[in-house]
């Protein structure tokens, strides 16, 4: 049952109390699409065009309801994307993983090293960084809690919904500058061909974006931060990355492909995000989500889910 806290925290909030509405103890009985529409609803005011869909959002939303390819599983697991990445690009560009659990309790914390950091496979943002010290109780209760939900459910994204929950560590990797920290180079690919980059630092201080193409040109568009005050310099192995980007985004209508440099300036892959902010994030200015619309070529509806046929 919920605790008094929890409710008044959730009538502080409606977004928050509509989207409970919408998940599965209450929600499952509407369709995805019901379901998708109404959170779109509710965070941009007018609902979306599914049967025409134009912007990337909307895009996002369809290839979310009908691109249901079955490797899409394998690849938002942060676990086992791992090992399909490495088949595709090759060893050198995964952050290596020390071990894997059903839950926190199985870790045996003393065979672990000093330096490592505490990610769930199934979702966002449950992730520990473990610098020279043990995981906070309440830091290990929060990553259990994380395993007893399906993360579909929160947006209906397919992709998610039969991913098997587990925690894992892997080697903890040092920044470059770290007063900045870890800086994420998130390339925006269709069909193949990165066309953005959206680069993220600052994470520890509320995060700071710049949106580029790939010239290097700054877009003047955001997306959930605050824009950088001095423009961030062009990574120095760029034109690898690139190249990395378009190999694991051929074939795939929309994916955005995470790399970042670790402080020895090699080239690591992140995560693989088919559906960036669950298609539910606006652009600002709002014309950057046709622009970014317009580059989205959307297959053909496939009847029974299978992989689409390209158009």
């Amino acid at each position: 049952m919920m605790n008094i806290k929890a409710l008044q925290e959730l009538l502080r909030s409606p977004s928050n109390l509509y989207r409970l509405v919408l998940q599965k103890k209450w929600g499952g009985v509407l369709s995805d699409k019901t379901a998708i529409s109404l959170l779109y609803k509710q965070r941009f005011g007018v609902y979306p065009n599914l049967d025409k869909p134009a912007t990337f959002n909307e895009k996002i939303l369809w290839l979310t309801l009908y691109d249901r390819n079955p490797k899409y599983t394998i690849m938002v697991d942060k676990y086992r994307a791992k090992e399909y990445v490495q088949g595709i690009v090759g060893e050198k560009y995964i952050v290596k993983s020390i071990g894997c659990w059903s839950n926190t309790k199985e870790i045996e914390f003393n065979e672990l090293p000093l330096r490592y950091v505490l990610k769930c496979n199934h979702d966002s943002g449950s992730v520990v960084v473990c610098d020279n010290r043990r995981p906070k109780e309440e830091e290990l209760l929060r990553l259990d809690k994380a395993l007893k939900s399906n993360y579909f459910w929160f947006s209906r994204e397919w992709a998610y919904k039969n991913v098997s929950p587990l925690v894992f560590a892997e080697e903890y990797l040092e920044a470059r500058d770290c007063e900045i920290g870890i800086v994420d180079y998130k390339f925006y690919c269709f069909n193949g061909e990165p066309k953005y980059i959206l680069v993220i630092s600052n994470r520890s201080s509320g995060g700071k974006e710049t949106f580029f193409d790939l010239s290097w040109n700054a877009l003047d568009v955001s997306k959930g931060y605050m824009r950088h005050d001095i423009v961030p310099a062009k990574p120095s192995r760029f034109e690898e990355m690139i190249e990395i980007a378009k190999k694991l985004s051929k074939s795939i209508p929309f994916i955005r492909v995470d790399l970042f440099e670790d402080i020895d300036g090699n080239v690591r892959v992140g995560e693989l995000t088919l559906t960036p902010s669950s298609g539910m994030i606006p652009f600002k200015p709002s014309n950057y989500d046709l622009i970014f619309g317009n580059q989205l070529a959307l297959p053909k509806k496939a009847t029974n889910h299978e992989e689409l046929v390209a158009i």
